[in-house]
């Protein structure tokens, strides 16, 4: 928002595609919904992120269907990824074991990660019927889950995509 004010301004921006925000799932836990990869798809295809981007972006956000971003030599231009889709969210949940939908939670990386965005993506959620419970703990409580482990739910994280895709795997 800062960066679009200034630029409005006749600042000049300077901008580097690093890389999307990501929810990372506690999908290693074989009692969370999230493990089951229907549930994850559906998770993606509820997601509007041409209208979050729109809203939030200030023309500088792009849409991330994929990991790295487009400057990137691992990027796949023909990539369609899983665009906007809640009816086939809803048909994947009901497939999943899930036509209600489940509640989960977003535990949200502080100072890194649009709160407006992420509340965004919650009503996205809701309307295919997933309920989020949002946490926006502060770094400590932040990086005590990123280090401990967090059960049925996501940690929202911003994530950077280097040159080397396998340094980027590695990291993460």
């Amino acid at each position: 928002e800062q960066a679009a004010m200034m630029k409005a301004q006749g600042f000049k921006v300077l901008s580097m595609p690093i890389g999307p925000i990501s929810m990372i799932p506690d999908s290693a836990n074989a009692d969370s919904p999230l493990s089951n990869q229907k549930v994850r798809e559906a998770v993606s295809y509820a997601i509007d992120r041409e209208g979050i981007v729109k809203a939030r972006g200030f023309g500088i956000w792009k849409p991330a269907y994929q990991f790295q971003p487009d400057v990137m030599p691992t990027y796949i231009p023909d990539f369609e990824g899983t665009r906007y889709n809640p009816e086939k969210a809803k048909q994947l949940l009901k497939e999943a074991g899930y036509p209600n939908g489940f509640k989960t939670k977003m535990i949200v990386m502080p100072a890194m990660v649009d709160r407006d965005a992420i509340v965004a993506v919650q009503q996205n959620l809701k309307e295919v019927g997933i309920q989020v419970e949002l946490e926006f703990p502060d770094m400590g409580g932040y990086s005590n889950y990123r280090f401990n482990g967090w059960h049925n739910g996501f940690m929202v994280h911003h994530t950077r995509a280097l040159a080397n895709f396998n340094l980027t795997f590695s990291i993460y």
